[in-house]
């Protein structure tokens, strides 16, 4: 039966998704809902009336 030895002193984080931290997640989750909850209370740009 072999034995590993698991290091513990890397110091390092674990990644959650796509290469990010779970800090680094939720930073840009949080993020991503501030950025569209403010986008769609804003009203959206009319284009000014062009006639005679």
């Amino acid at each position: 039966m072999q034995r590993h030895e698991v290091p513990t002193h890397l110091n390092i984080e674990d990644d959650a998704f796509a290469g990010l931290t779970m800090r680094q997640l939720m930073v840009a989750i949080i993020g991503l809902a501030l950025a569209y909850s403010a986008m769609s209370e804003a009203p959206l740009p009319l284009a000014a009336p062009t006639g005679t």
